[in-house]
């Protein structure tokens, strides 16, 4: 499967729906899984932690669109930290995918 899936040819690379089909994928109960499924569900944002980013100069706007498109960069990384942080100190939050439940969003 592997193979299939890092093939540079398209033609001949797995598509995802390939990938959902195979017996390997299919192992994972995706129903007791206890995070989010990025890309069939939304990723819940604390919005006071995103305040937190103007205390590190980042935009607001453009940090909530980065986390709910699930961006990979600093803005990023400095609101997982910040979260990790506000959860640790005892804070609840909408966004603590660990008690993930969707019909908190």
């Amino acid at each position: 499967m592997i193979e299939k899936i890092l093939k540079t040819d398209p033609t001949e690379r797995y598509t995802i729906e390939d990938i959902r089909a195979h017996t390997w994928y299919k192992q994972v109960n995706t129903r007791d899984y206890g995070g989010i499924i990025v890309g069939m569900q939304p990723i819940p944002v604390d919005v006071e932690v995103v305040d937190m980013l103007t205390e590190h100069k980042f935009d607001l706007l453009q940090a909530r669109k980065y986390i709910e498109n699930n961006r990979h960069n600093s803005v990023t990384t400095t609101y997982y930290l910040l979260l990790k942080r506000y959860i640790r100190q005892g804070n609840k939050s909408i966004a603590d995918i660990t008690k993930y439940n969707p019909k908190n969003i």
